[in-house]
């Protein structure tokens, strides 16, 4: 149903970031107000475009969920249709590579990195170059902000 999250589901998240998972799932649930789950409730989790002469696919995590050996990359290719691009996010680890005709994209993720940088990352692509870019942002500014956060909004 529009407007619907699963909130209160297993986050499935690998036996190492369990626990994180779990306490962020928590918080979240704490912090985001009726109206900010229904906006998150209503986004699709997969879209496909044209740009540039090229298809592009663009989906949260993947289109099942990433992190798996080349053999069940090529079949998370064929789920999203063989795209030129595949631009996913969630993972936490920023692969690019290409599986047969599909170039694979993935900035990585803001926070708890997988590759032990915790720059932010971003992805440029112009004229069919992708290029992965890294800036640092100030992670104790952030954990402060965080700190202060009350978890017991109104329900706006």
């Amino acid at each position: 149903m529009i407007g619907e999250f699963p909130w209160k589901r297993d986050p499935r998240s690998s036996p190492p970031f369990r626990d994180l998972a779990a306490c962020t799932q928590e918080f979240t649930i704490k912090a985001l107000t009726r109206r900010m789950r229904y906006f998150l409730g209503t986004l699709k989790p997969i879209a496909s475009f044209e740009t540039m002469g090229k298809h592009f696919v663009a989906c949260h995590a993947a289109p099942s969920y990433l992190r798996t050996p080349e053999k069940d990359l090529k079949h998370e290719v064929a789920i999203a249709g063989s795209p030129d691009f595949l631009l996913f996010g969630h993972t936490h680890w920023p692969p690019l590579m290409t599986i047969g005709n599909t170039r694979m994209v993935n900035p990585g993720g803001l926070d708890q990195p997988k590759d032990g940088d915790s720059s932010a990352r971003s992805t440029v692509i112009q004229d069919g170059r992708v290029e992965l870019r890294r800036i640092t942002y100030p992670i104790d500014l952030i954990e402060a902000a965080y700190a202060n956060i009350q978890l017991a909004p109104t329900d706006v």
